[in-house]
């Protein structure tokens, strides 16, 4: 079975298809990788936002 670019498709579209494909464990495993890297980079946003105000602050 041919998979779509799981890495090029948007949060939305990657359930949709896992929803399709509920017996596939690939696409699975490729819809919690993305997740976990949104989670990483909403934690590293927020910590490089709390250094900007610390700075501005004690500017």
């Amino acid at each position: 079975m041919t998979h779509p670019d799981f890495k090029e498709m948007t949060r939305k579209d990657l359930l949709a298809y896992l929803l399709e494909h509920r017996d596939d464990e690939e696409v699975f495993h490729a819809y919690r990788t993305h997740l976990r890297s949104q989670e990483v980079a909403a934690s590293r946003f927020s910590i490089s936002l709390t250094k900007q105000r610390l700075i501005l602050v004690s500017a």
